[in-house]
């Protein structure tokens, strides 16, 4: 459907809808557990190709923009409030960053932040 619509005198909104409704449906069967992590890689491997259509690929990395310094901060101190268990504290620090315009995802790799 993203590239259906993209045929169709660049449909730019359908062809985001459709990406959306891929990361529902992929958010739905990984809270299922149905999803291995190799299908979740190549899931994501996918989700980049269709941004890099767009010339958006660089946010799943970790692209432009750049993360200041103080959120840089925040989320180390975070990630130790949380390898202590103090999970209230982490919490705090999740919306100082938050507060900044950054969102915080935990992966396997560690937690990543992205701008809102």
């Amino acid at each position: 459907s993203f590239f259906a619509a993209l045929d169709d005198d660049f449909a730019t909104p359908e062809a985001f809808a459709s990406v959306f409704e891929l990361v529902r449906v992929v958010n739905q069967v990984a809270t299922a557990s149905s999803a291995g992590a190799d299908q979740l890689r190549e899931v994501r491997r996918e989700m980049v190709d269709l941004l890099d259509v767009f010339g958006l690929a660089g946010l799943a990395e970790g692209g432009a923009p750049s993360v200041p310094g103080e959120v840089m901060e925040l989320l180390e101190r975070r990630q130790e409030a949380r390898t202590a268990g103090d999970f209230g504290r982490a919490d705090e620090l999740r919306d100082a960053i938050a507060e900044r315009g950054f969102a915080v995802m935990d992966t396997e790799e560690g937690p990543q932040v992205y701008p809102r």
